[in-house]
């Protein structure tokens, strides 16, 4: 990815990064109240805190480099959709004002935006 459409998906991926970077903490604390989920609640926060670090180096890549490898794009759809699958679980087992409350809502939405399009080549045949 090059050009303009970096500037679109900085600022989602920094929005993205830092709702995760906010999240940990809350996540955390959801353990006591759920000890049942602990399992599915450590695997949010392992996603949360890779989606950071990813989205921070991302947003570095579109700075510094002024681009993004399809390689970094197809690791940043991998890690929406994980953290999408484990928000759909949660959001069945906690209350709905426990799961706004980490974010599932806002994750997922953020996650599941079109950050960017695939140009669509068409061949030429001579």
């Amino acid at each position: 990815m090059e050009g303009k459409v970096l500037y679109s998906f900085r600022e989602k991926c920094e929005v993205l990064g830092l709702s995760c970077h906010k999240n940990v903490n809350r996540i955390l604390s959801m353990m006591n109240k759920y000890p049942d989920n602990c399992k599915d609640l450590q695997e949010y926060t392992k996603c949360c805190l890779n989606l950071e670090k990813l989205c921070s180096y991302l947003c570095d890549c579109c700075c510094n480099c002024d681009k993004i490898s399809e390689f970094m794009l197809q690791e940043y759809k991998l890690k929406c959709e994980c953290i999408m699958k484990i928000c759909d679980g949660l959001m069945n087992v906690l209350s709905k004002k426990d799961a706004s409350y980490i974010r599932c809502d806002t994750i997922k939405k953020i996650c599941n935006k079109k950050m960017f399009k695939k140009s669509k080549k068409k061949k030429k045949y001579y």
